[in-house]
C-alpha cells in the first residue's frame, strides 16, 4: 500500500481519521522446537509486512 501512496495511484482521502495501529500474531501449535518450514513463513511474513505497511 505504502508504494501505492507515493506513487499517487491511491490517494489519502481523510488523513486525520487514520485507524490505530493493530498487533498482528502468527499462531501455530505449541512445540518447544518451531519446524524449519514455519520459522521460514514466519520470517517471510515479517519481511513482507514490514516493507508494504505504512
Amino acid at each position: 500500500m505504502k508504494q501505492h501512496l507515493e506513487a499517487e495511484e491511491l490517494v489519502e482521502v481523510m488523513p486525520g481519521h487514520r485507524a490505530e495501529l493493530m498487533p498482528m500474531t502468527l499462531l501455530y501449535p505449541h512445540r518447544q522446537h518451531l519446524s524449519h518450514r514455519l520459522q521460514v513463513f514466519a520470517d517471510w511474513l515479517e519481511t513482507l509486512l514490514k516493507d508494504k505497511l505504512l
